[in-house]
């Protein structure tokens, strides 16, 4: 039997002072809330949030629990979180590391990297099939080319060894175009693919990813920095940039990438 998956990634925006009016996540929260109910995606990575954040979501959506650590250990900073249906899933396995020289180390930074930078992985049982996959997600840096280019080689090491056991979806902020040496590293002669550019169907094409609550074109196909990347354990049906947008209020400064996945073997 194959085992479909709806998988959506949402930098949902730190909630923070710097935002106000309707940018404030406490009239942000309801928006994302019907964006999510919509999609209802059965696993959900988020970049950004915070523990305040994600205890929000969990009360918004009470089908779903999630897996997390904040960037600066227990429930400080921002969470690479992974939300599953936990109707759907059961968690078999879970582990976060830093994208650093030390990725052991809680809070360890490398590479010039402006922020500290993590990545949360979790390994999801199918209830009804028994069938299991990882989750890999993370969100690079914004100003370090240097970090990223370093953090996608982590990534890919880490992804690799996970990946001889299971299925893998690397997913997350990548801060970086389609044509950067990042997005290359990650997907060329490598174990991933991209499920856009691997899509069957695709919705919102020219469309970027990060609007700044500003551009409802998301910058453009060159600004497409969120990525769901998978081995070649899985076919993509279909993908879909989404406008995170209801009533013309953004749910955040991102828009969410979704796409539906079915396993397969490789």
């Amino acid at each position: 039997m194959k085992v479909s998956m709806a998988m959506m990634t949402y930098n949902i925006r730190v909630a923070g002072p710097h935002d106000t009016g309707e940018h404030a996540w406490r009239e942000r929260r309801s928006v994302m809330k019907k964006v999510l109910e919509k999609y209802s995606p059965d696993v959900l990575c988020t970049q950004e949030g915070t523990y305040d954040q994600l205890s929000g979501l969990e009360e918004d959506l009470p089908d779903y629990r999630y897996i997390g650590l904040g960037r600066e250990g227990g429930s400080n900073g921002e969470f690479m979180a992974i939300f599953y249906k936990n109707s759907v899933y059961r968690v078999a396995a879970y582990d976060h590391f830093w994208l650093s020289e030390t990725p052991e180390v809680i809070g360890s930074v490398s590479w010039g990297s402006a922020c500290t930078r993590m990545a949360t992985w979790v390994l999801l049982e199918h209830r009804g099939t028994r069938e299991s996959f990882y989750v890999l997600n993370t969100h690079l840096d914004h100003i370090s080319e240097d970090a990223r280019r370093n953090a996608a080689h982590l990534l890919l090491e880490r992804a690799a060894t996970l990946s001889e056991q299971a299925p893998l979806v690397l997913t997350g902020d990548f801060n970086s175009s389609p044509d950067s040496q990042t997005y290359g590293i990650l997907t060329e002669n490598s174990i991933f693919m991209d499920t856009w550019a691997e899509a069957e169907e695709k919705k919102g094409a020219g469309l970027g990813t990060f609007t700044d609550y500003t551009d409802e074109s998301g910058g453009g196909e060159e600004n497409r920095i969120d990525w769901v990347l998978v081995t070649n354990h899985w076919r993509v049906k279909n993908a879909e940039i989404v406008d995170g947008r209801i009533n013309g209020r953004f749910a955040s400064d991102h828009h969410p990438l979704f796409v539906n996945l079915e396993q397969q073997k490789a």
